[in-house]
């Protein structure tokens, strides 16, 4: 598998110093939905439950990231 460099330390941090992990979005973005614009503000979790998502599972990290390619990890 071929992991980006801050998906690589989100792998060393979970398995190494066994620390959980959660993705971030790298960037504000925005988008609308029914006429209304809604901005989600970088370094943001990506998951409903932000930390309280994070885990220490290297197959939770990577299924995670098949959902959220572009995600950062911090």
């Amino acid at each position: 598998m071929n992991r980006t460099s801050n998906w690589q330390i989100a792998i060393d941090v979970a398995s190494k110093l066994a620390l959980p992990v959660f993705p971030c979005r790298e960037k504000d973005s925005q988008y609308q939905s029914r006429g209304v614009v809604h901005k989600r503000n970088a370094k943001a979790p990506y998951t409903r439950n932000g930390h309280k998502d994070a885990t220490t599972s290297l197959e939770t990290v990577d299924q995670v990231r098949r959902n959220f390619p572009f995600g950062g990890w911090p």
